[in-house]
């Protein structure tokens, strides 16, 4: 074994100057104390400072106690007890998303592998995410297929532990900090704004065309009716002013739990009813179909939603459930629509 000094060190592919360091302090460290002082010393720094690891402290004092310090440190050095190795960026990953076919990406994430990019530049999700003080590593694929394959079906984390090779906890923190990047990106989108505004009526007309739900208010309690959220979202006001409604050109069509007024008119209630007023009954009732359609699409397309056993309140993010589901839903509808999926959607705060 050659005789080494500090200046010797020279690994390579590990970080040199944190190296050199640590060898220099633990030779100083055992210059001033006794061997078990300095050891206990060197291993109270961590991290980047790190000089001693704890699995090499017991070696080290053995061979300090048969050959001494100098010669020890000279051995230590050569069994490469100071490296420093940083871990990778991001961990070796179990999830390959190339290795699924179009038709599995589909079944599990409701989008094909053409999709889930689109969506991953549209996100700007970073390319690697980091859980707050957890520290746990996602890239940006497999965060998104996370969280869609998390809302596609009421699937347990222990069903996501097979595809993804991660721990419990970890896929949890993952999915709640995927839902708030989303929501923080595009909420203005998702939310019906309690502010109305001739701009986002105007949004609001595309989406109809464009058959998009982007008119979703934010969840109530429970014990609150369709009046309360009607009154709470201060839309009739807003129509009330408008001078095509009050010409009475035009009315709104809404749900029969609504009360009539001169902005809304509901369908015509009782048994012994018109022949007119059967009509517009049976041809309204098509309209309301199709207008509900994309409501139903939502929890058909994200079942996670119907899983009322998991769904518990305070206990489970439902209201972020809901507006993901509702939001991804809209991204399926530009998708497999054939539309772009423009920025107007996805455009951040």
């Amino acid at each position: 074994m050659r005789d080494l000094i500090a200046n010797d060190i020279d690994v390579d592919d590990v970080p040199e100057e944190r190296e050199l360091y640590a060898a220099r302090v633990m030779r100083r460290l055992l210059r001033r104390y006794s061997p078990l002082e300095a050891i206990v010393i060197a291993l109270q720094w961590r991290g980047k400072s790190r000089v001693l690891r704890v699995k090499d402290a017991l070696q080290f004092l053995l061979l300090i106690q048969r050959y001494g310090g100098d010669y020890a440190w000279r051995v230590a050095v050569s069994l490469g007890y100071f490296l420093h190795r940083d871990l990778p960026t991001l961990p070796m990953m179990a999830f390959d998303l190339n290795a699924m076919s179009d038709t599995d990406c589909r079944k599990s994430f409701r989008f094909d592998h053409a999709g889930i990019k689109r969506l991953v530049i549209l996100l700007r999700v970073p390319n690697v995410l980091i859980t707050p003080e957890h520290g746990d590593r996602f890239s940006a694929t497999e965060a998104v297929c996370l969280l869609l394959e998390r809302l596609s079906y009421p699937r347990t984390l222990e069903d996501l532990q097979a595809r993804y090779d991660r721990f419990k906890s970890a896929l949890c923190r993952m999915t709640i900090y995927m839902i708030h990047h989303i929501l923080k990106a595009a909420k203005k989108q998702i939310l019906f704004s309690r502010t109305t505004t001739a701009e986002r009526l105007r949004n609001y007309v595309q989406a109809f065309k464009r058959r998009l739900i982007l008119h979703c208010y934010r969840c109530e309690d429970g014990r609150r009716g369709d009046g309360y959220i009607l009154r709470a979202s201060n839309l009739l006001p807003f129509l009330d002013g408008h001078d095509v409604i009050r010409r009475n050109e035009y009315l709104v069509f809404p749900d029969s739990a609504y009360p009539n007024n001169n902005i809304m008119m509901t369908m015509f209630r009782g048994r012994n009813l018109t022949p007119w007023a059967t009509a517009f009954n049976k041809r309204m009732a098509k309209v309301r179909v199709s207008v509900e359609w994309g409501y139903a699409q939502v929890a058909q397309n994200f079942a996670f939603l119907d899983w009322e056993r998991q769904l518990r309140i305070e206990a489970m993010p439902v209201e972020a459930f809901w507006l993901m589901a509702v939001f991804f839903t809209n991204c399926l509808t530009c998708h497999w629509g054939q539309e772009y999926l423009s920025g107007v959607h996805f455009q951040a705060d």
